[in-house]
């Protein structure tokens, strides 16, 4: 890419770099939504090609008297492609939550989209009385076709294929125990260990007394000698 924008002449290059910058956010929505639009017409000619094909293919049709089977059949055909084929390409580097519950969610999402686009050709047709064939054919494969469209691409980023979220992909941290310093037990162990054990051995033969002033009566607190007179004065001299 930088070796493209070095190509172009130099007047033009600052401006090119801006509009880039200013673009990049929306970078990822516009590829999703191209390839959102290629695979919304590959599944149109799927749709259409097939519903042909079972009215009319072969000496009678497979369903040349039951037009409205033939267009279910075309349509879960047609949907399936699509989910399938966005799934893989348009939102390949987005969430799985799973394969039947995307596959539900895809067709009730497309349900809702086909109601969009019929609750305005109703409007159009029967409450502002617009009922010529370029009035319907406006209001559903134009406005209602393009409504639904949006409709689709919204809810497949936002449900069906919802981001990642970025503390699914770091996993678990294993967070040692922590270690203890100084483990005291019969003896002293570590730094200071022949002292803590002169220490020990003086509280042993000797305890101090509990005056707050004294560092052994402090760490002594109400223990041994705490209430021993003798213990007291021996402890003075």
């Amino acid at each position: 890419m930088t070796d493209r924008l070095a190509q172009l002449p130099a007047w033009t290059q600052p401006a090119v770099r801006r509009a880039r910058i200013l673009a990049a956010p929306f970078h990822k929505l516009i590829t999703e939504f191209s390839k959102f639009g290629i695979v919304g017409l590959i599944a149109l000619v799927i749709d259409i090609g097939l519903f042909n094909l079972l009215m009319y293919a072969g000496p009678g049709g497979f369903f040349a008297d039951r037009p409205i089977t033939a267009k279910v059949v075309s349509v879960v055909v047609a949907t399936t492609a699509s989910y399938f084929l966005n799934r893989a390409w348009t939102f390949s580097d987005r969430a799985r939550t799973g394969v039947v519950r995307e596959y539900v969610l895809f067709f009730v999402l497309n349900g809702i989209a086909l109601l969009i686009a019929l609750g305005v050709l109703w409007f159009s047709h029967y409450a502002l009385g617009l009922t010529s064939a370029l009035a319907d054919n406006i209001s559903a494969n134009v406005v209602g076709l393009a409504l639904g469209t949006l409709f689709r691409f919204w809810a497949y980023r936002k449900w069906v294929f919802p981001e990642v979220d970025p503390l699914d992909q770091v996993g678990e941290i294993d967070i040692p125990e922590p270690a203890t310093a100084l483990h005291i037990t019969g003896q002293a162990t570590g730094v200071g260990a022949a002292r803590a054990n002169e220490l020990k051995s003086d509280f042993t033969s000797h305890p101090p007394s509990p005056d707050p002033e004294s560092l052994d009566g402090i760490l002594l607190g109400d223990g041994v000698g705490a209430h021993d007179p003798e213990s007291a004065n021996r402890s003075r001299r």
